[in-house]
């Protein structure tokens, strides 16, 4: 069977059996473990809330943060709670749920490496999107670009790959710089914005943070090039 449709029949039933469980019972716990602060992360978890708010479900939550408290001590309170349900937010904290929790049904979200963090016990949805339809996409939308730029780091090879390989095949001319930190985007961005009609961002936390986000969108307007960011 299609990995991809064995996930989705995996997290369909995870999330049925979640309903029925918290249906059958006074209240259901349900452990939220954010890998960061990030907005992204906070917006995912309402989501997850208000949906389960829309099905009555009573929920006791209990809620961690990877930036706030020791990784070992979050997850050895989950296995002495034992909830019903795990809900990780990003990689990091999906990577040691794998880890750490065998016995208690995981469910991630905001992760673009499900490879990484599938498993018996766990299941989620992936935000990565193929690197074919997304030019395809920017095709759609900006039909007069030509040449698009593209910075990324070292671990970030493969995708950086596909998208060369996918931007061949749709006539894309890909201007590119592998760069190892953020703190080396400003200079990358500065060798190739003159050249290029559109920037494609790419899910790499060794560049893109905040700061260096702001710097990119500054130069785009400066340079007049359009960003196709992440979310």
């Amino acid at each position: 069977m299609n990995k991809k449709i064995l996930s989705y029949f995996v997290l369909t039933f995870l999330l049925s059996y979640f309903l029925t469980l918290c249906y059958s019972a006074e209240r259901a716990a349900v452990s939220v473990v954010f890998s960061s602060d990030i907005e992204p992360y906070q917006q995912a978890y309402l989501g997850f809330k208000e949906f389960l708010d829309g099905n009555k479900v009573a929920l006791q939550v209990s809620k961690y943060n990877l930036k706030q408290e020791q990784q070992e001590a979050i997850y050895s309170k989950i296995n002495k709670e034992k909830p019903d349900m795990v809900f990780t937010l990003g990689i990091e904290a999906s990577k040691l749920a794998k880890q750490n929790l065998k016995d208690i049904p995981v469910v991630f979200c905001i992760v673009f490496d499900t490879e990484a963090v599938s498993g018996l016990n766990i299941t989620g949805v992936s935000i990565d999107i193929p690197a074919r339809m997304k030019l395809e996409n920017i095709k759609r939308v900006f039909p007069d670009v030509k040449k698009i730029g593209l910075i990324y780091s070292p671990r970030l090879t493969p995708q950086y790959k596909e998208i060369s390989k996918a931007a061949e095949e749709l006539g894309f001319q890909l201007i590119t710089r592998k760069i190892n930190s953020g703190k080396d985007l400003p200079s990358a961005l500065r060798e190739i914005s003159s050249q290029i009609d559109c920037f494609l961002m790419i899910p790499d936390t060794a560049i893109y943070f905040p700061e260096s986000v702001e710097y990119l969108l500054i130069e785009s307007l400066r340079n007049k090039f359009a960003v196709v960011g992440l979310s």
